[in-house]
């Protein structure tokens, strides 16, 4: 993958639905927890399988154990992490 869209689904699982397509379409590929993956080795080969990690700020994203293990694997294994805050999101 090109990249992996890592977000906080109840924050803003549209936004980063549209943000996919819109990368699909200009032929990227990017990865999108659609199938809500629960095999941990898995989701951290898939991270790791990615060029970068585009990391959604959302108000509510450090809440998630499971973003935080998508941005811990991609920090661990050396992937660039770019973070993109969300509206409505103060820090």
């Amino acid at each position: 993958y090109d990249c992996f869209l890592s977000h906080k689904r109840s924050d803003c699982q549209d936004l980063v639905a549209r943000v996919h397509d819109r990368l699909t379409d200009a032929g990227y590929r990017a990865f999108i927890d659609r199938e809500e993956l629960e095999e941990l080795p898995k989701l951290k080969a898939s991270v790791r399988a990615s060029g970068k990690l585009v990391f959604f700020m959302s108000p509510k994203i450090f809440e998630s154990d499971w973003c935080m293990l998508e941005l811990c694997t991609a920090v661990d294994s050396g992937i660039e992490v770019l973070p993109v805050t969300v509206e409505g999101t103060t820090r």
